[in-house]
């Protein structure tokens, strides 16, 4: 009897009221997408770019790179009907990525450009691509068929 009942005792205090610690779900963390990530995106879908290249602070054309009210990373890339002399980076080797820090910055940019593009009839019109805060701005000397390309991957960006 003495040992039915330290069994007894055990199971008990084996099946107690305590609860078995509750799995913490880890939460997914926030997309961090930024212009390196957006050009290896382009990059694995066969899109026809050559000299991809993240700016940095010595090397970012418009000098707005992590400034106040500018974008938090750029990558640029040369297309074919971009200028292959044009200044390194600039949007007339072909194109460029920029990621703000929201969606109103880049659409804010690209409505810029696109105003600019309608007061100055010189200026060649370019390709603009948005999904949430990602800009990407095809030169206007590329073939309209290769810029839709690429808006087509930017288009996949958010999903």
């Amino acid at each position: 009897m003495l040992v039915a009942a330290v069994l007894a005792v055990g199971l008990l205090a084996g099946c107690g009221s305590a609860r078995p610690a509750a799995r913490a779900t880890p939460r997914p963390e926030p997309s961090t997408l930024d212009a390196r990530a957006v050009l290896a995106r382009f990059t694995a879908a066969g899109l026809p770019l050559t000299n991809g290249a993240v700016q940095d602070d010595g090397t970012d054309p418009d000098d707005l790179l992590g400034h106040k009210d500018g974008y938090s990373s750029r990558a640029s890339f040369d297309l074919a009907g971009g200028d292959a002399g044009a200044d390194p980076y600039s949007i007339d080797r072909g194109g460029v990525i920029e990621v703000w820090p929201d969606a109103s910055g880049a659409k804010a940019r690209a409505d810029h450009f696109a105003a600019q593009a309608k007061e100055n009839a010189m200026m060649s019109p370019e390709h603009a691509y948005l999904s949430g805060p990602v800009l990407v701005r095809i030169s206007g000397r590329v073939d309209p068929g290769v810029a839709a390309k690429f808006g087509a991957v930017v288009a996949t960006l958010g999903a």
